[in-house]
């Protein structure tokens, strides 16, 4: 077994026990494109944490939230590349940066800010 792997499925289940303390052990994040989300692209259960401490960037001053997400099986990449935000909870959040998806460990951090409820 490899490496990265093995250690973004370490991750997950790590993200897994966070985000139900914190969001709840219903809590689904929807994976979306568009400019308010229009299309739908995948819904995650598990693999996935957005952590609730605003953060404030030091180069723009902008305030985001960090958001996880684990690719242990290699299935996510691509709608990861294509998502312009994620729903959760009927709030929208856009990335303001995406990560660069290189790397031997397939688990991704987005800083996402809360753009506002759905329509």
């Amino acid at each position: 077994m490899a490496f990265g792997p093995n250690v973004a499925r370490a991750k997950a289940r790590g993200h897994d026990v966070v985000r139900k303390l914190y969001l709840g052990k219903d809590a689904t994040l929807a994976i979306v494109k568009g400019n308010r989300g229009e299309t739908r692209l995948m819904e995650l259960a598990t693999g996935w944490n957005l952590d609730l401490k605003e953060k404030i960037e030091h180069v723009t001053g902008a305030r985001y939230y960090s958001l996880y997400i684990d690719d242990v099986k290699g299935e996510r990449l691509q709608a990861l590349k294509d998502m312009t935000g994620v729903k959760l909870n009927g709030l929208f959040y856009k990335p303001i940066a995406k990560p660069t998806f290189e790397g031997t460990i397939p688990s991704y951090v987005f800083k996402v800010q809360a753009v506002g409820p759905q329509i």
